[in-house]
């Protein structure tokens, strides 16, 4: 009886250790998110806090580029190519996606549905369309590159470059995404372990997230969006370049190709060297001279 009791006190004891290290957890998460957003330095970096719409330098194309960037991500994502492009005459346009950055509450942002964010960047292209007659480019990274892969099948966009497009995890998919369903309601945010995966330690320092913090909630309508992208795939006819490295530890490389594998309208570019963020890894020039010699093909 007395061994009874024991067991039963440890296993008691142990509960509620565990309770006590979640409300711990979730606490100390919480002061995080409400300092994040209500203390973010909004003047510190604007390509961070702000959507950037760069107007054409020099003799204009009349054609927009619409950059959609990744989870968590920002307008910041897509720095070292935009203003590029506005120098080679285009209207550049690089919203914040709702619900990304630290100027979003992290517990709100599982409150954005794949289908929000497909309306909101269709909107976004009809606006660029009626801007020049003219249906605009769409670049998208991770899961920008996820969304503007469903947009692009609708028939919307001329041009479509793909970087390092979230279709899945690199391993065990379908089981992370089944335990982030469960542990999104007792932990509905967890911090972010790293800025980004880049395995240059100078981009790594260059690159900025749009936050430090990701909401379970909102990557599970990430692989929902995933799921939509992977369908979606094989219906754009329109030229696209997608850029990856085979060693990406974000987005499944393998499945990327599946998704286009029968296509001769895309064309595949990897980069080994670098990982996951690319326009901040050891192939940033590479990707980005790819990137505009794409764009600006006649």
């Amino acid at each position: 009886m007395i061994r009874l009791l024991t067991k039963h006190t440890v296993l008691t004891i142990f509960l509620l250790c565990v309770l006590a290290s979640v409300v711990l957890s979730d606490l100390i998460m919480a002061g995080c998110a409400y300092r994040e957003t209500f203390f973010h330095g909004q003047t510190k970096e604007m390509w961070i806090a702000s959507s950037q719409e760069l107007d054409p330098v020099g003799p204009a194309v009349e054609r927009s580029i619409i950059f959609v960037h990744g989870f968590a991500g920002s307008p910041f994502d897509f720095k070292p190519v935009g203003e590029k492009l506005s120098k080679r005459g285009f209207r550049v346009v690089i919203p914040v996606v709702p619900g990304q950055t630290e100027a979003t509450l992290a517990y709100r942002r599982g409150d954005y549905t794949p289908e929000f964010y497909i309306d909101w960047l269709a909107k976004i292209v009809e606006q660029e369309t009626k801007r020049f007659d003219k249906k605009p480019y769409l670049v998208g990274f991770s899961m920008g590159g996820a969304l503007s892969t469903v947009v692009a099948s609708m028939g919307t966009v001329d041009r479509l470059v793909l970087l390092a497009p979230f279709y899945s995890l690199p391993y065990a998919n379908d089981l992370l995404w089944t335990l982030s369903r469960g542990l999104m309601w007792v932990m509905p945010i967890v911090p972010k372990l790293a800025k980004g995966r880049i395995n240059d330690p100078e981009g790594y320092e260059r690159y900025t997230p749009g936050s430090m913090i990701i909401s379970l909630r909102a990557f599970d309508h990430l692989e929902e969006l995933a799921v939509l992208a992977r369908h979606s795939g094989p219906n754009i006819t329109i030229p696209t370049l997608m850029l990856f490295s085979p060693n990406d530890q974000v987005g499944c490389f393998v499945h990327a190709k599946e998704v286009f594998t029968s296509q001769s309208n895309v064309k595949f570019l990897e980069y080994p060297r670098s990982n996951h963020v690319l326009l901040y890894d050891y192939d940033c020039e590479a990707v980005i001279e790819a990137m505009i010699r794409f764009l600006t093909k006649a």
